[in-house]
């Protein structure tokens, strides 16, 4: 099994749905990823990265349809709960930097607290 990286499409399980998602961190000692994922309703009020579906970004993602990723849509999973389905093509930088921007401006330590905390005790 390939390794996850920052920047891959992945699938995870969140709740009780499959969900397409990118990796935006890696905790490479405690085996987990940090992971945003998508949907595609826009229409709530919180902030969030839109991505239309003909830009190069959601092409790298294999999405079909305008979707967003929320900074409540971000959780660590544990390697082993993560698919990774593209091993070779890591999406754009450019989103990556966006979904930090969303992370910023809504004052969000979800990337700093995933960082120190160790292993995820839900995931």
């Amino acid at each position: 099994m390939s390794e996850v990286r920052r920047r891959q499409v992945v699938c995870v399980t969140a709740g009780t749905k499959r969900r397409l998602g990118v990796c935006i961190e890696v905790d490479a000692t405690h085996r987990r990823a940090l992971v945003a994922f998508t949907t595609s309703q826009g229409r709530h009020p919180f902030p969030k990265v839109e991505v239309r579906r003909n830009s190069s970004v959601a092409r790298s993602i294999g999405l079909t349809v305008d979707s967003y990723f929320y900074a409540r849509n971000i959780e660590a999973f544990d390697f082993d709960a993560v698919e990774i389905l593209n091993a070779g093509r890591p999406v754009p930088s450019r989103f990556i930097q966006q979904v930090s921007q969303m992370l910023s401006e809504t004052e969000s330590t979800l990337v700093a607290d995933f960082l120190e905390d160790g292993p995820n005790e839900s995931g």
